[in-house]
């Protein structure tokens, strides 16, 4: 048995048939299911308070967490500092979060799709217009709300790197 909370591994999913059925019994409870996705490489106040602002949107909080190459390749080859499992267990930890989700690609079109969320969340370094057409096409497509969420912390990990490298 793993040390981790049975809570914290009940919140930790695969993207698998047992995902579809989730969500159809989410729906039959007209829950209304937000979704968000990102690196969250090391998690900070602005994470936290960004995730809880996405949970007070709907009923439910899906949490899609870019998986190590993907960070590496939005982020650069120093990234991500965390390895995804303990990103994935960081978040599963946290109140507001109440399911988490690997995600392979950069893009989430086809974790959208299996979630199929009412209220898809990106935090206030994203417009409409500069959301990525693939993943914003998508989302209208299915019906999805794209809600910004303003910066309340102005924390990024990315910050936190470079005053960590400038200490050395």
């Amino acid at each position: 048995m793993s040390a981790l909370p049975r809570l914290i591994q009940h919140k930790i999913r695969e993207i698998n048939p047992k995902l579809t059925e989730l969500r159809e019994c989410l729906a039959k409870d007209n829950l209304k299911i937000v979704f968000t996705n990102g690196c969250f490489d090391i998690l900070h106040a602005g994470h936290v308070e960004y995730l809880q602002a996405a949970r007070n949107l709907g009923d439910v909080l899906f949490v899609g967490v870019n998986s190590d190459e993907a960070v590496s390749k939005l982020k650069g080859t120093e990234r991500p500092l965390v390895p995804l499992e303990l990103r994935m267990k960081a978040l599963a930890g946290l109140e507001a979060v109440d399911y988490v989700l690997p995600m392979d690609s950069t893009l989430n079109v086809n974790l959208l799709r299996r979630v199929k969320p009412h209220i898809w969340a990106k935090g206030g370094d994203y417009t409409i217009a500069s959301l990525n057409q693939q993943e914003k096409d998508n989302a209208l497509e299915i019906g999805v709300r794209v809600v910004i969420i303003p910066f309340v912390t102005r924390t990024s990990t990315s910050a936190l790197v470079q005053k960590i490298k400038l200490q050395r």
